[in-house]
C-alpha cells in the first residue's frame, strides 16, 4: 500500500498543475456535454508512474525485474495514444477504416498504433516467456487491453473505473503480487478519478491506452485459463465496438430499463 499512496502524493501534487498547462498550451477538445476542457491529461498517470517506480526501487518497494516492462508499457502506449491525440483524424474508426485508409496509400495515426502498439506488445512480453504460444498470449492481452480502454473512454471516469476496479480484482484473482505490478497507475489513477468523472479534464488516448495495456502486462502472470477467458472476452467487446458503439449499445439497453 506504501507505493499507491506515493503514487497519489505525487499525482495530487503535480495533477492541478499539469492541467493548467495543458489548457495554456491549447491541447484542449470539446467533450460530450459541449464543455472545452484539457485533453491528453493520461500523460500525468504516466509520468507520475515513472516518478513513483523510480524511487520506489530506491527504497526496495518495486521488483526491479520488472520494472522496466512497466515503464516502457506505461509510457510506450501513453506516447503513441498522445500521437492519436494531437494529429489522429476523428474520420477514420475501427480496423476496416484504418485497413481502407492504408489501402489508399495512406497512414492513418490508428493503423500507427496498431503496428507500434502490437511490437510492443510483442517486445515486452517477450521478457516474460521464451515459449511462443504464452509470449502470443501475453501479447495479445497487453494490445487488446490498450484498445479496449480506448472505447471505454467516451464518457467520464469509464476507463478509469474500469481500470481501478479492474486492478483490484487482478489482485483478488492473482494476489497482490499482480495489484502490487501496476500499484505505481492505480495510485495516480485514484487521484485522477475525480477530475475526470466532474469533467474537468480528458485521459486521451494517452491516458487510455496506457491504462488498458498496463493492466493487460499485469494480467499476464494470471494462470493460463484466466488469460484465455481475459483475451476471448477481450476479443468480444473489440468484435462488438467494431460493429457498434459500445456507448450506444448502453445507452439502449438504460433506456429499455428505464421503459
Amino acid at each position: 500500500m506504501a507505493i499507491i499512496l506515493l503514487s497519489m502524493i505525487l499525482t495530487w501534487l503535480y495533477l492541478p498543475p499539469f492541467l493548467r498547462l495543458l489548457a495554456h498550451s491549447r491541447l484542449c477538445c470539446t467533450n460530450y456535454a459541449g464543455h472545452v476542457i484539457p485533453t491528453s491529461a493520461g500523460l500525468i498517470l504516466s509520468f507520475t508512474t515513472t516518478f513513483t517506480v523510480a524511487l520506489a526501487l530506491l527504497w526496495n518497494r518495486y521488483p526491479p525485474h520488472q520494472a522496466a516492462g512497466f515503464i516502457i508499457v506505461v509510457n510506450g502506449f501513453a506516447l503513441v495514444g498522445l500521437l492519436d491525440d494531437v494529429v489522429g483524424g476523428k474520420g477514420t474508426k475501427g480496423w476496416r477504416g484504418h485497413l481502407r485508409t492504408l489501402r489508399f496509400g495512406r497512414l492513418s495515426t490508428g493503423m500507427i498504433k496498431v503496428l507500434y502498439g502490437g511490437a510492443l506488445a510483442l517486445a515486452v512480453a517477450s521478457a516474460k516467456t521464451v515459449a511462443l504460444w504464452d509470449l502470443i498470449l501475453n501479447a495479445s492481452l497487453i494490445a487488446l487491453g490498450a484498445a479496449l480502454f480506448n472505447q471505454l473512454d467516451v464518457r467520464p471516469a469509464r476507463a478509469t473505473v474500469t481500470f481501478v476496479s479492474a486492478s483490484f480484482l487482478l489482485g483478488w484473482g492473482g494476489g497482490w503480487t499482480l495489484l502490487s505490478s501496476i500499484a505505481p497507475l492505480v495510485g495516480a489513477a485514484l487521484v485522477y478519478l475525480p477530475f475526470d468523472k466532474k469533467g474537468h479534464a480528458m485521459l486521451g488516448d494517452s491516458g487510455a491506452n496506457a491504462l488498458g495495456a498496463a493492466w493487460g502486462w499485469a494480467a499476464g502472470g494470471l494462470p493460463y485459463g484466466h488469460k484465455w477467458s481475459l483475451l476471448l472476452l477481450a476479443l468480444a467487446f473489440h468484435v462488438v465496438g467494431e460493429g457498434y458503439s459500445l456507448q450506444g449499445l448502453t445507452d439502449r439497453i438504460l433506456r429499455r430499463k428505464q421503459g
